[in-house]
């Protein structure tokens, strides 16, 4: 009796094993987040409507968390868009247990975009003043951003959020006689720093 109760353990501990293995390497795909996802980025503006393709999860067994990964996700707002090449973050594996769905962070890689559209996005967003300025000065030109966003417990953005980039062939409305056209830079933006190089 002892031999089969050692014999079932030892067989649990490897199908746990092997399990944990499987899921910190390969993962599982799934869009039963995706309705969650989208929930979050309306609570953090009703205009906005998320468009996932499957979600890759692996599980961090250090952290105890769950590692989320989608490619070729689209923020869409009205017939506007946005595509990303890739989405990841994590979750707390503590806050699904409790029934939360909490974002501690996420990185978001974009596709190349051409500005006067994001500008254009962005404007029926949140528009401003500035936008407005830049809107009426920028003819065409490309960005290319990384953007690394973390989150308080309340689902509000923290202040140390870090942006960077590049921008191509920016085409800059003639002002008098200077004629800005096909400017390149690389930037990174922080809450209190914004570094141009390679201008």
């Amino acid at each position: 009796m002892k031999k089969i109760i050692y014999r079932i353990f030892i067989f649990l501990i490897l199908i746990f094993s092997a399990s944990v293995i499987y899921l910190s390497t390969i993962g599982i795909q799934t869009d039963r987040l995706n309705e969650q996802i989208s929930n979050q980025v309306k609570k953090y503006n009703d205009k906005l409507d998320i468009n996932l393709n499957k979600v890759i999860i692996i599980l961090d067994p250090l952290k105890f968390k769950l590692n989320l990964k989608t490619i070729g996700a689209e923020l869409r707002n009205r017939d506007k868009k946005i595509e990303f090449e890739s989405i990841k973050s994590n979750i707390s594996i503590k806050s699904l247990f409790n029934n939360q769905f909490s974002i501690d962070e996420i990185n978001i890689s974009t596709r190349s975009l051409e500005i006067k559209k994001l500008i254009l996005f962005i404007r029926e967003i949140n528009d401003n003043a500035q936008l407005y300025i830049v809107d009426k000065f920028v003819n065409n030109g490309f960005l290319k951003a990384d953007i690394n966003l973390q989150f308080n417990e309340r689902g509000e953005i923290k202040n140390n959020y870090n942006i960077n980039g590049f921008v191509k062939d920016v085409r800059i409305k003639q002002i008098k006689k200077i004629n800005l056209s096909k400017i390149d830079f690389i930037f990174n933006i922080n809450n209190k720093e914004f570094n141009f190089s390679d201008i």
